[in-house]
Order: structure tokens, then sequence, then C-alpha cells
């Protein structure tokens, strides 16, 4: 276990310290708000983070007891924040390999010691790092603390309230063995422009996790049917994680989706979980468009308690052993490596894992994980104009790639339509026939 030296860069907090211990060393704190001010940071560079090492404790941002009630600070700040930090570089790592040893908590949520939507942080700088901690929003949640049962506190009210933990606009975060426990609206570090959440189990129920994301070797505890309000963006992917679906066993077959309004997942290697007498299923959204696609490989479900995505849904793309597959991962004499790199190594070359090397020899970087269609208009009348449909490549951290896409026109009336192909990425739509006197629909693949 780590053992610091405390210095500039190398904060200690430590809530057994006596204030006059503290006193003693001016990089040594017993407060949460005290660590993370502006002068206890100062030192932090976009090169040089500060690391601030937490001892096994709880730490409340503000008294649960108390019954003051937080608002915006500022009418342009998105909620009321608990505490807001600002740091160009910041790594919160806590001194126990069991994360629940090391909490940072409150208890406040939307109409509960709040008005409006709690959230405990907002993090302003360009890289944020969490180990080794759970943070988390007690509003109506039980905190358990098993180092100390007499630190425990129970749950501010019984109401699922939009009680969230933490926004950020770092370009980069990474959380690696914490905790993020709440229910309604989690939002456990959202807003990054990158973010990895690396051996982390999360605790939510609706709109809840982080939309825009790879999660590696993570766990879900799922309490509700919608756990993402929408994957935005290129989507969320998750890579070797277990979902606990904690539905009653009631007899019904409860519907788990992973999203309330669409937008692209990605599940690799992973599996789902329940009571013994649950019945889920598993769908991507409750009424996804038309052009949603989502990716899968190896998932496994309960035989016979589960009802997984069909294979052949409109929706469902099954990529084990596609080319596609290599942006996810990489199998090789029977191991497997997670291409993260791939998917948030951006044009810094940002490596979390430290496998970058591995992937830029083997040659799979830069591949693209989402195509999109663009065009002015959709439908095409006799005697109008033809229509220019433009595909656009994306990889998973947002940067465009030309790449050679293929279209295909199906449906009842596909045979009156020309395709003529206009470049690698674009093609040209219209009526092979002006006599078509009626309304009809087909449906344009790219791929």
């Amino acid at each position: 276990m780590i053992k610091p030296n405390p210095d500039s860069c190398h904060l200690l907090l430590d809530s057994r310290l006596a204030n006059e211990e503290v006193q003693k060393n001016p990089y040594t704190y017993n407060s949460i708000r005290e660590v993370l001010s502006d002068g206890a940071l100062n030192a932090a560079t976009v090169e040089h983070p500060v690391t601030v090492y937490i001892a096994p404790g709880i730490y409340w941002l503000e008294d649960p007891q108390s019954e003051v009630v937080i608002v915006r600070e500022d009418p342009k700040d998105l909620y009321p924040y608990g505490c807001k930090v600002n740091c160009a570089n910041l790594k919160l790592v806590g001194l126990s390999e069991n994360p629940e040893d090391v909490v940072i908590a409150a208890n406040r949520g939307n109409d509960h010691g709040a008005k409006g939507n709690y959230t405990l942080f907002h993090f302003s700088g360009e890289q944020l790092e969490m180990e080794n901690l759970t943070l988390g929003n007690y509003c109506c949640v039980d905190l358990d603390y098993a180092l100390d049962p007499a630190q425990s506190v129970k749950k501010r009210t019984e109401a699922i309230t939009q009680a969230q933990l933490a926004d950020t606009n770092a370009d980069k975060f990474h959380a690696k063995n914490c905790r993020f426990v709440s229910r309604l609206n989690l939002y456990p570090v959202c807003g990054a422009g990158r973010s990895l959440y690396e051996h982390c189990r999360f605790e939510q129920t609706d709109d809840a996790l982080n939309g825009n994301a790879v999660y590696l070797d993570c766990e879900f505890d799922f309490y509700s049917g919608m756990p993402i309000y929408q994957a935005s963006g290129t989507g969320a992917v998750f890579l070797n994680c277990t979902f606990h679906c904690k539905y009653p066993q009631d007899g019904e077959t409860h519907a788990q989706y992973f999203t309330k309004v669409g937008g692209q997942i990605a599940l690799i290697d992973s599996s789902f979980a329940g009571l013994p007498d649950t019945k889920v299923a598993v769908l991507w959204t409750k009424y996804p468009s038309v052009a949603l696609k989502c990716y899968q490989a190896n998932v496994t479900y309960p035989e016979g308690r589960f009802t997984p995505p069909e294979v052949a849904d409109s929706h469902t793309v099954d990529i084990d052993e596609k080319m596609l597959a290599e942006a996810y991962y990489i199998r090789k004499d029977g191991e497997t490596v997670y291409n993260v790199y791939n998917l948030l190594g951006g044009k810094d070359d940002w490596d979390p894992l430290g496998n970058g090397e591995v992937i830029r020899f083997a040659g799979k970087t830069d591949i693209p994980t989402q195509l999109l269609l663009e065009s002015e208009a959709f439908e095409l009348e006799a005697g109008g104009s033809s229509i220019n449909i433009k595909g656009k490549c994306l990889t998973f951290d947002g940067r465009e790639r030309k790449c050679e896409i293929h279209f295909k026109i199906e449906g009842d009336s596909a045979d009156s339509i020309e395709i003529q192909r206009v470049s690698e990425g674009s093609c040209l739509l219209q009526l092979k026939d002006s006599n078509i006197d009626h309304e009809t629909e087909v449906v344009l693949t790219a791929q």
C-alpha cells in the first residue's frame, strides 16, 4: 500500500487527524473541502497532477443532519453543487484496496435538502482520475460503513429522488476500483470528452449512467429499467461487465432497457444475472429509431429467465468474428486484449491501460465504431430532385475517418430507385420511374 510523503503535489487527507496535527504540515488535511480548495491544489499543471491520498474514513461535504437547503450558487450552474473543484490535473486515491473503506459522501437530493438535482461535485480541469474510493449520495440509500458501524447514517428520505454525484468539463476521466452509489440520476462524473470506468461498481435506478463512456470489468446493480437517459454521441461501451437485475420475484416479466430515449450501445463479453425467480426481457430502448444499431458479442443470459435481444432483430448486430470486433477487442492464442486504446486514444494517444504499444503493433487503431447518414431530405417525389446521402464514419472518441461505404435499397419499391455512387462515402438517390402515383417506403442501408 502507498505510504505518501506529503508535498505540494502529494497531499494527504485523513479525517482522524486532529487540527493541531494538520497545522504542523501544510500538505496534510482532515477536511475534504480544504484539500480540494484552490489554495491546496495550486501546484497542479496539465503535465503534472496533484495527487490527493485519502485515508479510510467517511468524508462528508457537509453535516448529513443539516436542514439547510442548498440552492444553485450561480444561476449559470446546471445544478446546486456541493463543491466546485478547480484543478488542471487531479488524482484522488484511496489508501485501501477496498473502495468501501474510503467514502466521499453527501445526502441531499431534489426537494430533500436541495432545490434542484443536488450534485456533490463539479470538477474543472483537463484530466481527472479516481481510484480505490466510493462516491455516494445517500439521500435515498442508507450508508452502512463496515469499518465503523457507529458512523453509519440512515437515508434522508424513502422517496427515490434525483440525487447526483459529479460532473466535469475535463477532456479525460478515469475511475479505477471505485463505487458509485445513489439511485435516480446517479451521474457518476459525467461530461468528460473521454471517460473510462475500470473495475467499478454502480448502484442506480433510471437516468443514471454516463451515456458516452467505456466501462471495463464493471458491475451494475439495476433497480429499474432505464439506467441511461440517452447514449449520446458515439454511445456507451460495456466490456466484460456484469449486470445484476434487482427486480422482485413476482412472476412478472420485467423489461430491462439500456436507454430511455435511444443511442448506440455495445455489449462485449458481458453477462446478466438476477434472482432465481426473476424474469427479465433485455432490450436496447423502448422506442428505437429505425436507424438504431447496437452491437453485441459473446453476451450470456441465464436460460429460461432472461429474454435477450434477438440476433436477427433490425437493431442488433452480432459482431463476433466480424472485422468491426477489432475496434473493441483482439483475441489471440486464447487471450483477449480489450482495445480501449482504439476507443479512447484520441489525437494525444491517451493510454490508461498501458497496452497502446501492443495495439499499435497489431495495427488495430483508428477503427471507426459508428456510421451515420446525413441528408437535407429523405423523401423523393416524382419529377422532383434527387437526394444526396452522405455517410460519416466516426471513431469512438468522435474523429471522422474516411471509409468506403456500400449502400443498398430494400423494400417493395426498391426497384424504382436508382443508387448512383458519388464518392467512397456518399451516394445519389433518384426515381427511375416518374409515373409512381402512390406513397411508399424503402430502407436505405449503409455498411
